[in-house]
């Protein structure tokens, strides 16, 4: 404040006028259209095109077993459900279990893992659970395993299944996602 209040003869702020193109000079770059275009090439506009031309392929044959994909997987996909989670500190970690029941929904077409919001000074994080064991008795039910960083309170980690395929866009494309509760 002091330094816009400071004017010369002509009343200009020389003070305010630098500290405002050194601000600018610095953030100019983040806050550019063409960083934002780059941006949105990069991870948006490029991929997408890239699917839509191996999607188009042979008559849409991928695009066709994609739909077929996502019936299947839409139509069982209320059935999984999650068992009581165990989350244990050992050392600067913290190890989470999770049993996960897929009924008739095939597990191959998920992906369970961890993820906590970002918050103030926080990013957000996904950690993949590895399926480590099946459930005796149980149809497509496995128990998962995963450990993270104990730099954050263990309650900032919600286990979650997504819908996953190798040419699908989860969960943009399916919306599939089922969260532990």
């Amino acid at each position: 404040m002091p330094l816009f209040y400071a004017r010369n003869a002509r009343g200009i702020p020389h003070g305010w006028i630098e500290r405002m193109r050194a601000s600018v000079s610095r953030l100019a770059p983040m806050f550019s259209s063409n960083r934002m275009l780059q941006e949105y090439l990069g991870g948006l506009y490029r991929p997408a095109a890239a699917a839509f031309r191996r999607r188009s392929e042979d008559r849409g044959k991928l695009a066709k077993e994609l739909r077929a994909w996502h019936a299947k997987v839409s139509e069982r996909w209320h059935e999984i459900h999650f068992g009581e989670l165990e989350v244990e500190r050992r050392d600067d970690e913290w190890h989470f279990g999770v049993p996960v029941y897929f009924g008739e929904t095939s597990p191959e077409w998920a992906r369970v893992e961890l993820y906590a919001d970002p918050g103030p000074d926080l990013q957000p994080l996904r950690q993949s659970m590895a399926r480590a064991s099946s459930i005796p008795g149980a149809m497509n039910g496995y128990v998962y395993r995963a450990s993270v960083p104990a730099s954050r309170p263990c309650r900032h980690f919600t286990p979650r299944v997504m819908a996953n395929h190798p040419e699908a866009f989860t969960p943009i494309e399916t919306g599939l996602i089922t969260w532990y509760r």
